[in-house]
């Protein structure tokens, strides 16, 4: 049974070892510009400031998938979408499912989870998120999931790492 719970700092060991697993995995397979991995400082800082939320999903003990969003939109990737600056939006920084667990809807179930949160503070009106244009699992969950592509980020957010804009408005917000 799997159980979603906010992740802390005692969680990060596990987080980067995801990380460094899928973008290994991805590697192999030529994907390795599919997944940029985020250093554990910015994550620990991010926590500590309570500038980011981490949604992990447990199996007994086990993390096997985690979600992580921050608050507004540090980068500029979302100005065109966003009318009255970031102070209503929350970005998908991170979505990872581990390799032995895909497939079963955890990434839809965290993208779920992580909106339950972000619906309990009113002023929150807009979530937004980036995914590889070839990423078809993580583009299929979040257009299930009521997020719309709404272009390319320009320039990419590292060279040679092309992305899609996605964003959605919250429903009680319609």
């Amino acid at each position: 049974m799997i159980k979603i719970e906010s992740c802390s700092i005692d969680n990060l060991d596990s987080i980067m070892d995801m990380q460094n697993s899928v973008f290994e995995s991805n590697k192999k397979t030529g994907k390795e510009n599919w997944f940029i991995v985020t250093g554990k400082e910015l994550l620990e800082e991010g926590l500590k400031n309570n500038e980011l939320l981490i949604l992990g999903a447990f199996c007994k003990d086990e993390l096997t998938a985690f979600i992580a969003m921050s608050f507004g939109d540090s980068r500029n990737m979302f100005k065109e979408l966003l009318n009255n600056g970031d102070k209503e939006f929350v970005y998908v920084k991170i979505i990872i499912v581990k390799e032995g667990y895909r497939g079963q809807g955890l990434q839809r179930t965290l993208l779920q989870a992580l909106e339950n949160e972000v619906l309990k503070n009113p002023q929150l009106k807009y979530m937004g998120a980036i995914t590889h244009p070839d990423n078809i699992y993580s583009l299929r969950n979040f257009k299930a999931e009521g997020y719309e592509i709404k272009g390319k980020v320009i320039p990419d957010p590292k060279p040679g790492y092309p992305r899609v804009l996605l964003f959605k408005t919250l429903h009680n917000h319609n």
